[in-house]
């Protein structure tokens, strides 16, 4: 098996709601649905994709199956490692991004919330974490 081919941790195949923005660009948030998901990444499909490389932000329920926790809200950061056709009719794209960064907000709020470009916009949060009671942190890196 190639070094590549390994996964960090456990996929599962789980089909929920996710936010996906691309980093440093103007264009909505987009919702989507994942195809499988990790604690280190997820896999959707989408009309379209961000670019193979992008630095995204995402929003998402991380389900008490992959946690062992209660349902939280995770905030996360990442990078598209790749993007391919799929077998769907309709021609879809696949999208694989891979989590550096993520805050798990403990609070209880449902998802949709405002887009995570608008709470960084009204001075909330930064993407960079603040030890802020009720959030943990993680880097992935």
């Amino acid at each position: 098996m190639k070094p590549s081919d390994r996964r960090l941790a456990q996929r599962f195949l789980l089909s929920i709601p996710v936010f996906v923005h691309e980093w440093k660009t103007m264009t909505p948030e987009k919702k989507v649905e994942s195809v499988n998901i990790s604690e280190s990444g997820v896999y959707f499909e989408t009309d379209t994709p961000p670019r193979e490389g992008a630095a995204v932000q995402i929003r998402l329920e991380m389900p008490r199956e992959i946690t062992g926790d209660a349902t939280a809200e995770w905030r996360c950061t990442g990078k598209v490692v790749g993007v391919r056709p799929t077998c769907s009719p309709g021609g879809s794209l696949g999208v694989g991004v891979r989590f550096d960064y993520y805050e798990i907000m403990r609070a209880p709020g449902p998802l949709p919330g405002p887009p995570f470009l608008a709470l960084c916009a009204a001075g909330g949060d930064s993407g960079r974490g603040g030890g802020e009671p009720g959030h943990e942190n993680r880097n992935r890196k």
